[in-house]
């Protein structure tokens, strides 16, 4: 009975070493005195070291100070030292799972738990390829927060990543046959950067055939044309295309180590994504640029535009001026009586279409100056009161000729605003203008005003005219933008007004907005901030 029961006994043991050596992870066990009396080789795999050792049933403590005299364990001796005073407190107490660095470069997870009788069970895991992908991860999302640009992060990711010594972005240069490195990670610090030749290389691998290559060993004995590789003493290279929005390989990242590696499915996981990433960050980065360089050639146009329209004013004033002039004369007779009254009558129309067409003309350069930002303000205090007089006897005549009548509410202590008296009437003139260009006969004009010392001060030019359908609004604050109707199609006009008007509200800090409706009329509302308030002082 005793053979069989010993026989039994061993053939449970082999089953359980057997069992032990199937799993993944490193175990060990502690009998009630702590010393080890049970383990498999991932175990024994952490402590190449301790190879001798392990079958003489040392103590755990034993074994923590032998392992730190033999150097199994990362850092200076001040470090492990206190580590190792840790490390015995927690076996001591087992908790929860710890880290641990060894100085080979893993990093180990130590999982302890207290048995029944005393024992103690220890499982290690190697988890050095998930926190170096963690880490690499932490990189390329903290890389604002370091100060560090995303090409270089990418770069120094896929050397922490991997763990390994070279790591790198390059682009693909237009003649297909160089790639120009845009972030390079040597050594555990930023490297040279530099253009090579694809060909004979590892690298035109992933623009020839596969957009992911891994070569785990003698990488250089693959590619003996490549000096680099041969020089540096690499090893083991992975290798991954990124695209451009048209599918197009236009780069790729790599990493290097001088020594074998492994592939794994989170590795290239992680390659691929730190690839895609880098291909969307150029791809912004063009867009960014085609979108600057849309701009500038834009504001070019733009000012070459303003350019023109100002010197063609300028241009056209002088002679124009002129003709004005000379109508003038001739339709007062200054230089005595012309020859047939009719001439009369024909200069007073030439007098006529030549003042209305240099006010088109001082249209376009002020909208010309606006565009540009070379309007400047001449602000003195303005009495409100006065200016909405002057600004409706003004445009009295019109409204008289259209058969429109004017009003103004005003309160009656008004207080004066500092701004450009000049802008702001001509703000008003091409408000109420518009009123009466577009108010059939019969409608009225009202004008009003107010101050509040916190919403500012505001005009407003309500009309009973045709209104603006809402699909047109945007059309009219454009420089020359019309709205095709009958009665638009009597009056004459640029369609500048309105754009003028409202550079000029904003160039005072004011907003220019306007409310309507097809058939209801217009009301157009000029609010100017409340700090070009002159407050009123009351005599004591």
């Amino acid at each position: 009975m005793t053979g069989r029961s010993d026989d039994q006994a061993a053939l449970t043991q082999a089953q359980l070493l057997a069992a032990l050596e199937s799993v993944p992870y490193g175990f060990a066990l502690f009998d009630s005195d702590d010393r080890l009396t049970l383990w498999n080789s991932t175990y024994a795999s952490f402590f190449p070291q301790l190879a001798d050792l392990l079958d003489t049933r040392l103590r755990f403590e034993e074994l923590v100070r032998v392992s730190i005299e033999r150097g199994v364990y990362a850092g200076d001796r001040e470090e492990i030292e206190a580590s190792a005073e840790t490390r015995l407190a927690a076996h001591r107490a087992p908790e929860g799972p710890r880290e641990l660095w060894l100085a080979d470069g893993r990093y180990v997870q130590i999982v302890e738990r207290r048995m029944s009788d005393g024992s103690t069970v220890c499982v290690w895991t190697d988890i050095t390829d998930l926190w170096r992908h963690e880490n690499a991860l932490a990189i390329i999302v903290g890389h604002r927060s370091s100060g560090s640009s995303f090409l270089q992060a990418a770069g120094q990711a896929l050397a922490v990543g991997f763990g390994c010594r070279w790591a790198g972005v390059t682009e693909l240069l237009p003649d297909g046959r160089q790639v120009r490195l845009l972030s390079h990670w040597s050594d555990g610090a930023p490297g040279n950067l530099f253009t090579y030749e694809l060909a004979g290389t590892p690298c035109a691998a992933v623009y020839d055939d596969r957009p992911y290559c891994f070569f785990p060993n003698r990488v250089a004995d693959l590619f003996p044309d490549d000096r680099f590789l041969a020089d540096i003493g690499a090893v083991s290279y992975q290798g991954k295309a990124f695209l451009d929005d048209a599918g197009r390989r236009i780069g790729h990242v790599f990493a290097m180590d001088d020594k074998p590696h492994a592939h794994s499915d989170r590795g290239e996981q992680l390659v691929h994504l730190i690839a895609n990433s880098v291909g969307m960050e150029l791809q912004r980065r063009q867009a960014e640029q085609a979108l600057r360089e849309a701009k500038e050639a834009a504001e070019q146009a733009s000012r070459a535009k303003g350019e023109f329209l100002a010197n063609m004013s300028h241009e056209l004033r002088t002679p124009l001026n002129a003709i004005i002039g000379f109508s003038e004369i001739m339709r007062g007779g200054v230089l005595g009586p012309l020859g047939n009254a009719q001439y009369r009558e024909y200069a007073g129309h030439i007098c006529q279409s030549g003042n209305h067409l240099l006010s088109l003309i001082n249209d376009i350069l002020d909208v010309s100056k606006a565009g540009a930002g070379k309007i400047e303000l001449f602000e003195e205090p303005v009495d409100c009161a006065v200016l909405v007089d002057c600004c409706l006897n003004l445009i009295e005549n019109s409204a008289v000729r259209g058969g429109v009548t004017l009003h103004s509410e005003l309160p009656p202590a008004l207080p004066r605003l500092f701004a450009d008296e000049r802008r702001l009437k001509q703000v008003l003139i091409n408000l109420l203008s518009n009123a009466v260009k577009f108010t059939p006969s019969g409608g009225s004009i009202t004008v009003s005003a107010g101050a509040d010392p916190q919403q500012g001060f505001v005009f407003t030019v309500a009309d009973t005219g045709i209104g603006i359908a809402a699909e047109d609004m945007e059309q009219i604050m454009q420089p020359f933008g019309q709205v095709d109707c009958s009665l638009s199609r009597k009056s004459d006009g640029a369609g500048l007004g309105l754009p003028l008007t409202k550079s000029l509200v904003e160039l005072h800090g004011g907003t220019l907005s306007l409310e309507s409706k097809v058939g209801a009329g217009t009301t157009a509302t000029v609010r100017l901030p409340a700090r070009r308030i002159i407050p009123t002082v009351v005599a004591g």
